[in-house]
């Protein structure tokens, strides 16, 4: 059976997306206040004009990352911020299990003394913690520990980082 709109036929909007959601620390108050397409544009807006500024060649496919926009603006806040939720927990879980492979093989392999931190963000900010029920109630606290437990490895790692 066809959807009638996008907001209709929109499949992420269960109670469980939603409750994650509404009690995130970001994303909740978005789902009341601002629709996460303004967000999302102006941060793919940001990154075009600074592209064109720099004469950068990647300019096309910061053109692809604003092709998302109207079928934003056809969402309920709500859905917005789950698509939101869902799109930045992907991008930052994928990044969280690379820090965690890449992490030990180069502290061990290659002598680096950056792989130690690098390895530690990565479980930090592993996405399985947010899964259990009994934490969701807690997970802007989780969320902010997290924040803060990052703050010293980040200094960690800056101070033995070589970059060469």
């Amino acid at each position: 059976m066809p959807a009638t709109s996008y907001a209709a036929g929109f499949k992420f909007e269960t109670p469980w997306t939603i409750r994650q959601t509404e009690s995130h620390l970001v994303f909740g108050p978005l789902s009341r206040h601002l629709p996460f397409a303004y967000v999302y544009a102006t941060l793919a807006g940001s990154v075009l004009v600074y592209l064109a500024a720099t004469n950068s060649k990647d300019l096309l496919h910061t053109f692809f990352a604003l092709i998302p926009i109207p079928f934003l603006l056809r969402l309920t806040r709500r859905q917005q911020a789950i698509f939101g939720r869902v799109i930045t927990k992907w991008f930052f879980s994928t990044l969280a299990v690379m820090f965690a492979i890449m992490g030990i093989p180069l502290a061990a392999s290659r002598h680096r003394p950056e792989g130690w931190p690098v390895f530690i963000l990565g479980l930090v900010w592993f996405p399985l913690l947010s899964a259990f029920p009994s934490l969701t109630e807690r997970q802007s606290y989780v969320t902010l520990a997290r924040a803060l437990f990052s703050i010293p490895v980040v200094i960690w790692f800056c101070k033995v980082a070589t970059f060469t």
